[in-house]
């Protein structure tokens, strides 16, 4: 993949589309991405960019705010992603402004720079009005296929 490529496959499919897998994308520009998959944020609530190079914790915050009905982000590999407090707060930031954000995200972030500290302290910052977490992220999946969910 490369910007100009994901560019044309959104200028046809913008509208309708509602899941997304990218990965492996040395090509594909953080800010580039960025720009080009906000087409999407009517519609787009699976998105998959494991391995990108170009995929940070800047990116990974602005994905947020621009796609705010994300239920599921594939950010394996990314590691360059240290935490999801920046995709936490666009989030937030994108409600505040008045888009409807999914109630959950589910992340698989294995391979990625996020720590346990990290996934802990953004659990602590960011759960519903019972206390509950609005988000799960899937670190390492023991062996036991819990990475394995769509």
């Amino acid at each position: 993949w490369t910007d100009v490529a994901l560019e044309t496959l959104l200028s046809f499919t913008s509208k309708n589309i509602k899941g997304l897998g990218i990965g492996f994308s040395t090509y594909l520009s953080g800010p580039g991405m960025i720009l080009i998959l906000t087409k999407a944020a009517g519609t787009l609530d699976r998105l998959s960019i494991p391995f990108c190079t170009g995929v940070d914790d800047a990116v990974a915050s602005a994905l947020g705010k621009a796609l705010p009905k994300l239920a599921v982000l594939d950010i394996r590999g990314c590691n360059k992603v240290y935490s999801l407090t920046g995709m936490m707060d666009g989030r937030i930031a994108a409600g505040n402004s008045g888009a409807e954000v999914a109630r959950h995200l589910f992340v698989l972030a294995r391979y990625s720079g996020i720590s346990n500290n990290s996934l802990e302290e953004t659990s602590r910052l960011y759960h519903n009005e019972l206390g509950e977490p609005v988000f799960h992220c899937v670190l390492d999946g023991g062996g036991t296929g819990g990475g394995v969910r769509r």
